[in-house]
């Protein structure tokens, strides 16, 4: 067995909810620039925008690593 169920489903999970609480971040940070935010202050966003974007794509490739790892133990016939 590569992963067991239960550790996957609940690590799948949680990256979900983080992904999905890092996007909102970033819609909020997109409203705000969007309200006639000065150039310094879009400057500023996009600054901090940075980290929780990137965080957000390496969620993303854990996550697919995560599908892969189900994927291998299916063809185990482990699920």
């Amino acid at each position: 067995m590569i992963v067991d169920r239960t550790s996957f489903i609940e690590i799948t999970q949680h990256l979900e909810v983080v992904s999905v609480e890092l996007l909102g971040l970033t819609s909020a940070f997109a409203n705000w620039t969007e309200q006639g935010a000065s150039s310094t202050e879009v400057h500023e966003f996009l600054v901090v925008a940075n980290h929780p974007i990137g965080a957000n794509e390496a969620l993303g490739a854990i996550r697919e690593t995560l599908h892969a790892l189900l994927e291998a133990n299916r063809a185990e016939g482990v699920f």
